[in-house]
């Protein structure tokens, strides 16, 4: 869980630094569209990144106990065959 906290730590600060660039953008630009539209649409896109993180880092950890489950239910039989 700590690797995922520290991946989503990273991704926020991305989607800061890619903020800041975006906004000098739209202040050296002459444009029709709005800041705020565009960062509405910008605050969409970061809760598809982190949803997808999450949904990575639920799969992995699924995918540990799955292999722990497996692993563990061969040793299982191992031992109820020796008795």
């Amino acid at each position: 869980m700590v690797y995922g906290h520290g991946w989503m730590h990273i991704e926020y600060q991305r989607f800061f630094r890619e903020e800041r660039n975006f906004k000098k953008f739209f202040d050296d630009s002459p444009s029709d569209v709005s800041y705020q539209d565009c960062i509405q649409s910008w605050g969409l896109g970061l809760r598809g990144i982190l949803g997808k993180s999450l949904l990575s880092i639920r799969i992995s950890v699924t995918n540990f106990f799955e292999k722990l489950i497996e692993d563990t239910s061969g040793a299982h039989d191992i031992i109820s065959l020796e008795k």
